[in-house]
């Protein structure tokens, strides 16, 4: 279902996406991802998306579990376009090397993204108290001359 065009990109990424008061979903099915499966999952053109999806809201050990399998296959990964993105995008390498510099900077971008979601609140309410203290134009009344 995860290498399918339609169900992946229209469907499971869309789960993956849930707010985390619904991480419940997201977690039955990152659970049911076997480390062979990820790795099946990161070679295709679509289904890498929802690794690299499960990965971006996933929880620090959701996190975790994916590097680990990526990890153990990075060399195969690293040979395929879709593969070597998502090690990238995971910062396998550095997780290998050295896994506490990978928590400390997954920590660092779960900060970074919580202040980008606080200042784009803060912008879009600005925005409309802007809008709500502008003065109304009033309509013409059209002369019937």
């Amino acid at each position: 279902l995860c290498k399918d065009p339609v169900a992946g990109k229209h469907l499971i990424e869309t789960i993956m996406d849930l707010p985390k008061g619904h991480a419940w979903v997201r977690q039955r099915i990152l659970n049911k991802l076997v480390p062979d499966f990820v790795i099946s999952i990161s070679e295709n053109r679509f289904g890498w998306h929802v690794i690299r999806k499960g990965f971006d809201n996933g929880t620090t050990n959701e996190k975790v579990r994916i590097v680990k399998s990526l990890a153990k296959s990075s060399s195969r990964l690293a040979g395929n376009t879709f593969g070597a993105r998502l090690l990238n995008h995971c910062k396998v390498q550095l997780y290998k090397q050295h896994p506490d510099h990978w928590n400390r900077d997954q920590n660092q971008n779960k900060h970074r993204q919580s202040k980008k979601k606080e200042n784009m609140k803060n912008w879009l309410d600005d925005l409309e108290a802007v809008n709500k203290s502008a003065p109304k134009k009033k309509k013409r009344k059209k002369n019937s001359s």
